[in-house]
């Protein structure tokens, strides 16, 4: 019987390993003698279908865990599913987001209770509370509602210990479900067809103004060597190939990271590692430590930059300079790692001499290195930091409600909101196209797949992103065989986000013999469009022409979309 029912809400993809924020639940509820069980929408082959099957055992809670933006969406439609079986049933939400904005969140008539902060304490004792009908007054750490009042009990006055957490249970996931033909695709300096995750410290020694931790304000600690390698063992057994360390900063304890790492090589453990690093941290590695960073297997680095103007740097404390960045990607191109470097604009005051820098920063990173990806964003404000506050100072209208809170990155992204300069804005609309690629000697050695792919989900999102019914991937029928479609095969081949085409058509389609998918190519008047969520225009030169045949065949039963539409040009180099 499920005691308690963790949720991953649905998102525009699917996720790559199973959630730490559930697991760690599920390890602390398994240890107070609880079982859990875990849904992980954006995989399970009938979410909603097994949450109506458990739901009907009358669990004591369901807790559903979100960050800033579509995961809430996807958190409130499956909260509502709980709300019209079981009305009754406590929904709990937890996580960065209901955290540091508890107060909208709990406003919503589908959220009961909100854990706030850290849950591996807080949460088992929310579902005791609620097991033997004790109110939770007497649990720390809780906003909820009694009487459609609002009651906050006071704060925790201890940080969880790293050191406590169990053996996380991978039993109650099904590992299968998160393996890719080619993890490079989406961790382009990694092999292999797995990952899972690994949290060896928690919050961050910074406080960048843009950054969560500068609203949770926890304190930074870590787990001890000797209770990282034990866990990084029991992930070694289960054979998969990588790890993700989801540490914030995992080198700020340099000595700690280093010793970790050594006992990767004492113990030949044989894995590929994706780490975050800051700049200033990479450029003073020793000549051994770079040694021992590649004998542990680390392939992969994540670095936000953020900004190629120490302007801009200073004002958000990121507390380190652009020329840290050079330094630093210049070793890495030496010691021949991959890395995958961050940039954001849009940070309030930011002005157009900035953004040219960034923009320089961001090609000077390409062409000293061919082993590096850039990636520029527009920033997102999270509730509770400064920068959050300096945004609404400009005029932004910050989202009131949870519902609101789900479409702010969409919002922010197809919109100028008020806290961006309209001239910074042009400039990135004119200078977008070709500053994600790798350097030409990149593409010889890496799929040139992750950034492509990147651009495509972040300027079609009609295409990538949208879902069909109750989160269930998106089906599409793409009308034209030709080039645009071997290059569109190209590019969403390993994609975990991509939708599922099901026809692929073309009225030359006797004459074609290739394949696509692994579909044979049939005349349009032979697909059968019975869930079909959309149809895609393969064509560039010809769209009206494909667009008035496609509709004399169908009609309007399925919306319509071209394959470019949205995107700029020259993204498929085919095209000329």
């Amino acid at each position: 019987m499920a005691d308690v029912i963790l949720i991953d809400p649905p998102i525009n993809g699917r996720n790559l390993r199973p959630q730490l924020g559930t697991l760690h639940l599920a390890a602390m509820l398994l240890q107070t003698g609880y079982n859990p069980v875990l849904i992980d929408f954006t995989v399970a082959e009938d979410p909603y279908g097994q949450l109506e099957r458990l739901l009907r055992l009358s669990p004591i809670c369901v807790g559903i865990s979100t960050v800033i933006g579509p995961m809430i969406k996807g958190g409130l439609e499956v909260a509502a599913f709980v709300r019209s079986r079981q009305p009754t049933i406590p929904i709990v939400w937890g996580g960065v987001h209901p955290t540091t904005a508890s107060e909208t969140t709990i406003t919503s008539p589908l959220v009961d209770a909100v854990c706030l902060g850290e849950g591996e304490v807080t949460f088992p004792q929310m579902v005791k509370a609620y097991q033997i009908g004790a109110s939770l007054d007497n649990v720390p750490g809780v906003l909820f509602k009694r009487n459609s009042k609002v009651i906050q009990t006071p704060p925790r006055t201890e940080f969880f210990d790293l050191d406590q957490l169990p053996s996380l249970p991978y039993h109650l996931v099904d590992l299968a479900r998160y393996r890719v033909e080619d993890i490079s695709t989406i961790f382009f300096g990694l092999t292999g067809k797995s990952a899972l995750s690994l949290e060896t410290s928690r919050s961050c020694a910074y406080r960048c103004e843009y950054c969560v931790n500068a609203a949770k304000r926890e304190k930074f600690r870590t787990m001890s060597t000797g209770k990282v390698l034990a866990h990084l063992s029991e992930i070694v057994k289960l054979g998969i190939d990588n790890i993700t360390i989801n540490d914030d900063n995992f080198f700020v304890d340099k000595p700690r990271a280093m010793e970790i790492l050594g006992g990767i090589v004492a113990n030949g453990w044989k894995i590929g590692i994706f780490v975050a690093v800051r700049s200033d941290t990479l450029k003073a590695f020793t000549e051994d430590e770079w040694c021992l960073v590649k004998k542990a297997g680390v392939g992969m680095f994540g670095i936000g930059v953020e900004s190629g103007s120490n302007r801009v740097l200073e004002s958000i404390r990121k507390a380190e300079h652009i020329e840290d960045t050079f330094q630093a990607n210049q070793q890495l191109a030496a010691h021949g790692i991959r890395a995958w470097i961050h940039f954001l604009y849009g940070f309030p005051g930011e002005k157009l001499e900035d953004v040219r820098q960034t923009h320089a920063a961001m090609k000077r990173v390409l062409n000293e290195n061919p082993y590096a990806l850039v990636n520029l964003n527009r920033l997102i404000p999270n509730p509770g930091t400064p920068s959050f506050k300096k945004c609404v100072a400009c005029g932004w209208p910050a989202p009131t409600t949870l519902d609101e809170w789900s479409r702010v990155i969409d919002d922010t992204r197809n919109r100028r909101p008020e806290y961006l300069d309209p001239e910074i804005e042009r400039y990135w609309k004119e200078h977008f196209q070709g500053i994600l690629f790798p350097a030409k000697s990149l593409a010889k050695t890496v799929p040139p797949i992750t950034a492509l792919l990147e651009a495509y989900l972040a300027k079609s999102w009609e295409l990538w992103g949208r879902k069909g019914a109750h989160g269930t991937p998106l089906k599409i029928l793409v009308f034209g065989a030709g080039r645009h479609t071997a290059w569109l095969e190209t590019i969403s081949r390993g994609s975990p986000c991509g939708p599922t085409v099901v026809e692929v058509v073309d009225d030359n389609a006797d004459k074609i013999q290739a394949t696509y998918w692994g579909k044979s190519v049939i005349v349009p008047a032979k697909a059968d469009l019975s869930g079909v969520h959309l149809i895609v225009l393969s064509t560039y030169y010809s769209l009206n022409a494909m667009d008035k045949r496609c509709r004399e065949i169908y009609g309007e039963r399925v919306p319509i979309v071209n394959l470019y539409d949205g995107l700029p040009d020259g993204l498929n180099p085919n095209i000329p």
